[in-house]
């Protein structure tokens, strides 16, 4: 997954994780409160599949990160594998709360290995956010169906309005 980090962006293949990186940095260019919080397009780029209806915690997360990092495509690519190896860790605390240790680690060596998640791992996308948020719910809900503890049902509901935010 790392070998991609120093590919230059392809706009055949790489149409979303362009118009991400446009939008994060007419974010960091313009600044959040001039446009709003918004994420546009000028005239002439939409295209047939363009989602219009995606909020846009997935340009306001690019845009952060590019205050951060900077706005090579290099530091644009680590954004979705920096959250890919987040994403593993949490589906291994996930499994082993649920199955134990060994599972977990069968679990999570088993999911690096699949194509989708090197596939997702390489562009700015909202997959690889969104199964951030939703493996967070998870983990919030079995804290909350096993304790009942107030924190865990409101990390559980924080994690899917995020969830809702990026996708």
């Amino acid at each position: 997954m790392s070998l991609t980090l120093h590919h230059h962006f392809e706009r055949k293949f790489d149409w979303n994780t362009s118009y991400f990186s446009i939008a994060a940095r007419n974010l960091v260019r313009d600044g959040f409160a001039n446009l709003r919080g918004g994420v546009y397009q000028t005239a002439g780029q939409v295209r047939d599949d363009f989602y219009a209806g995606h909020p846009p915690l997935t340009a306001w997360l690019l845009a952060g990160w590019m205050k951060l990092f900077g706005t090579s495509d290099a530091a644009i690519r680590a954004l979705p594998l920096a959250f890919t190896a987040l994403n593993l860790l949490l589906l291994f605390g996930l499994v082993r709360r649920t199955f134990g240790a060994p599972a977990a680690l069968a679990a999570m060596i088993v999911c690096s290995l699949m194509p989708m998640t090197v596939v997702y791992s390489q562009y700015v996308n909202m997959e690889p956010f969104v199964l951030t948020f939703m493996l967070g719910a998870a983990l919030g809900y079995v804290a909350w169906s096993r304790s009942g503890s107030t924190f865990s049902f409101l990390f559980m509901s924080l994690c899917i309005v995020l969830g809702c935010w990026t996708d």
